[in-house]
C-alpha cells in the first residue's frame, strides 16, 4: 500500500491537512480510507506500506518505525531524505534527480528496526 503525502519524521499529513502523529491515528484513519487496511486490520496477515513522504523513514523512533512497531506482520518503506515531484508532475522518489537536494535512500523498517542496514552488511 503507498501512501503518497507531506511528511516529516514525526508524522505525515492526514487527508484534511491535519498531522498524524500517533499510531493510532493512522489507524483510525486508514480504516476509514482504505479498504486493504481494513482487510489487514479485520483478518490478519501481512503488509507493506510504502510512505511517498519527505523524511519519514530518518529516524529509528520515527513515524515509520513507530508504525512498524504497532502493527504485527507490517513493513514500512520510507525515505530518510526529501521525496519530491518533478516538473512534469511524476514521483521523482527520493531526491537527487534534477539536482535538487542530496539524493537519500529507503529505509525498511519491521517491529521497529531498520532492516535496510542488515542487507547491506550481507551484500558485501
Amino acid at each position: 500500500m503507498r501512501i503518497y503525502t507531506h511528511g516529516n519524521a514525526k508524522g505525515i499529513q492526514g487527508p484534511n491537512g491535519e498531522w498524524i502523529k500517533t499510531t493510532n491515528r493512522f489507524d483510525e484513519v486508514l480504516m476509514e480510507r482504505s479498504p486493504s487496511w481494513k482487510n489487514y486490520r479485520e483478518n490478519g496477515g501481512a503488509i507493506k506500506i510504502e510512505l511517498m513522504s519527505c523524511n519519514t523513514g530518518r529516524t529509528t523512533n520515527g513515524i515509520a518505525s513507530r508504525i512498524s512497531r504497532a502493527f504485527m506482520f507490517s513493513s514500512v518503506m520510507a525515505p530518510n531524505n526529501y521525496f519530491v515531484a518533478a516538473r512534469n508532475g511524476s514521483w521523482s522518489g527520493v531526491a537527487g534527480q534534477y539536482n535538487l537536494i542530496n539524493p537519500g535512500r529507503w529505509n525498511n523498517f519491521v517491529n521497529g528496526q531498520n532492516i535496510t542496514g542488515i542487507y547491506d552488511r550481507y551484500r558485501k
